[in-house]
């Protein structure tokens, strides 16, 4: 082990890495967890701890997504977010609030938050980006799956992927 990095105060649930974070630093490491921050890593200087965000809410995931993506969504559900100034990647994370959030890593709030993609007692536990289809997979508690582009985390949920079971797997060793 290389290095160990220490600023959280509960178990990290998510990192990710950012390859263009901000041209003076360069690359960044982006870790959150269960203490309702997100941590800034300086990659370039032997992972500098740089920035400290507050999120209101425990982070269950992230991903990172290129601001190419989110644009044409954020335009067309008319945000207050100024396209122009974003930077070339975002953070999408999601929390026991169960809403899918934006962020820049350079500020100190969420840019955007997306409409609920799931019922109060279902939460978002996991994201992941297709950025070669443009495509958000999300995975709730209640092991559904919803599947779609990015542009419908403006107006509500993507359909739940089809031929996926949403009942409890069976337990280990049984068939």
């Amino acid at each position: 082990c290389k290095t160990i990095l220490r600023n959280h105060m509960s178990p990290v649930t998510s990192v990710i890495f950012l390859r263009s974070h901000n041209l003076t630093e360069g690359p960044a490491l982006i870790t959150a967890g269960r203490d309702k921050v997100l941590n800034v890593w300086a990659v370039r200087n032997s992972y500098k701890h740089t920035k400290t965000i507050p999120t209101y809410e425990i982070i269950e995931d992230m991903c990172a997504i290129s601001s190419e993506f989110v644009c044409t969504a954020l335009a067309d559900a008319n945000s207050d977010v100024d396209l122009a100034q974003l930077p070339a990647e975002l953070v999408l994370t999601t929390g026991d609030r169960g809403a899918i959030r934006l962020w820049d890593a350079q500020q100190p709030t969420a840019l955007w938050s997306a409409p609920r993609y799931s019922a109060e007692d279902d939460p978002v536990t996991a994201l992941v980006l297709d950025p070669v289809r443009a495509t958000l997979h999300c995975a709730t508690l209640q092991h559904v799956l919803h599947a779609g582009p990015i542009s419908l985390l403006c107006s509500g949920p993507p359909p739940v992927a089809d031929n996926v079971h949403t009942d409890k797997a069976p337990a280990h060793g049984q068939a």
